[in-house]
C-alpha cells in the first residue's frame, strides 16, 4: 500500500465516522434497518469535495442501496431536501482541485475530536 493509499483510506474512515454521527437516515422512508451509512452527494470521484462534510448524509442502507440505484431520483430528493447545500456543493464542483491529504486528515481529526 502506497502512502497515498493509506492516507486516503484514513480520510475516508474519518469522514464517515464524522457523517454517521447524525446516527439517524436523513431519508427517514420506512427505515427498518438500523444500520447507517454514509453517503456521498456529489460522487467521491470528485476529490475536491469527498472529504468536504457537506458532501455527506447518514442513511440507512436500504436507502444508501436506493439512492445508488436510482441517481436521477436521489438528487431530485437532495435538491429538493438540501438545496443550499445542493447549490454550495454543484457550484464547487468543478472548481476545487486535488486536497492536501494531510490538511484533509488533520481537518477531521479536529472535527472527530471536538465532537
Amino acid at each position: 500500500m502506497t502512502e497515498k493509499s493509506s492516507k486516503t483510506k484514513i480520510a475516508d474512515s474519518l469522514w464517515r465516522q464524522i457523517i454517521k454521527l447524525d446516527g439517524k437516515c436523513k431519508r427517514g422512508i420506512d427505515c427498518k434497518f438500523g444500520v447507517f451509512e454514509a453517503a456521498h452527494i456529489i460522487r467521491r470521484g470528485y476529490k475536491g469535495l469527498r472529504w468536504d462534510l457537506a458532501n455527506g448524509l447518514c442513511l440507512c442502507i436500504g436507502c444508501h442501496d436506493w439512492a445508488h440505484s436510482n441517481p436521477k431520483k436521489f438528487r431530485e430528493w437532495v435538491k429538493q431536501q438540501f438545496p443550499e447545500r445542493w447549490k454550495y456543493l454543484t457550484k464547487r464542483k468543478y472548481k476545487i482541485g486535488k486536497p492536501d491529504l494531510d490538511a484533509v486528515i488533520k481537518r477531521l481529526k479536529s472535527y472527530l475530536d471536538s465532537q
